[in-house]
C-alpha cells in the first residue's frame, strides 16, 4: 500500500511536472504580433524566445565589452558611452535576430535589392561606435575597412543562390583573420567588427529557414 501511494504520488507529481514543461514551451514559442517600428529587426511576427535572446545577446555582449575593455569606456564617458552601447548592442543583438523565422521571412519577402540596401544602410551602426572613439588614431581607417569588407562578403552571399551556406563560410574565413590582423585603433572595436560581418554576411544574407536549393 504504502508502494502504491508513493507511486501514485510520483505519476501526479511527474504529470504536474509535464504540464508545466508545456505551458512554458508554449508561452516561449507562441507567435505574436510586432509592432511596426520593431519589424525590421524582428519582422511581422515572433516569438519570446526569439526576440528575448537577441535581447539577451546584445546586453551581454554589451557586458564583456565592458569588462574586457574598461579603459576605453572611461574614455568615452557621457553620451558618447550611451551611442556607442546603443549600436554596438544592436550589432549582436541583430546577429542573432537576423536568423530568426520571423526576421527572415520579412526580408526575404522583399527584393534582393531591398536586402542589398539593408546591408548598406548598417554604415550607421559603424558610425555610432566610431564617433566615440574617432579622436584615436586608426579608428576610421578600420571601421572603413570593416564596412567595405562586409559589404564585399554580404553581395557575395546574397548573390550565390543555392550555394548561399558554404559561400559565407568561404568569404569568413577570409574575412576574419583579415580583420584580427589590421590596425584597429582601440581594440573594442575588433570583436565589434567580427560580429558586424558575422551579422550581414551570415546571419542576414543566409536564407537559413529556406532548402538551399531555393535561396
Amino acid at each position: 500500500t504504502h508502494n502504491t501511494t508513493r507511486e501514485r504520488i510520483t505519476y501526479h507529481f511527474h504529470r504536474h511536472e509535464d504540464g508545466t514543461s508545456r505551458a512554458i514551451m508554449a508561452f516561449w514559442s507562441r507567435l505574436r504580433v510586432v509592432p511596426g517600428p520593431m519589424q525590421e529587426f524582428l519582422g511581422e511576427r515572433t516569438t519570446y524566445a526569439d526576440s528575448g535572446l537577441a535581447l539577451g545577446a546584445g546586453i551581454v555582449f554589451l557586458g564583456v565589452l565592458a569588462l574586457a575593455f574598461p579603459g576605453d569606456f572611461a574614455a568615452m564617458g557621457g553620451w558618447r558611452c550611451g551611442l556607442f552601447c546603443v549600436a554596438a548592442g544592436d550589432i549582436a543583438a541583430g546577429a542573432i535576430g537576423n536568423t530568426s523565422p520571423g526576421t527572415e521571412a520579412f526580408h526575404y519577402g522583399k527584393s534582393l535589392a531591398s536586402r542589398h540596401a539593408f546591408v548598406a544602410i548598417h554604415f550607421l551602426h559603424l558610425l555610432g561606435v566610431g564617433y566615440p572613439l574617432a579622436g584615436t588614431s586608426g579608428v576610421v581607417g578600420y571601421l572603413a575597412k570593416t564596412y567595405g569588407v562586409t559589404m564585399a562578403t554580404s553581395v557575395l552571399v546574397l548573390n550565390a543562390g543555392r550555394l548561399q551556406r558554404p559561400v559565407a563560410m568561404a568569404v569568413l574565413t577570409v574575412a576574419v583573420p583579415l580583420l584580427l590582423t589590421v590596425d584597429c585603433g582601440r581594440e573594442i572595436l575588433r570583436p565589434i567588427a567580427l560580429i558586424f560581418v558575422m551579422k550581414l554576411a551570415l546571419a542576414f544574407s543566409v536564407a537559413h529557414q529556406k532548402p538551399a536549393t531555393s535561396c
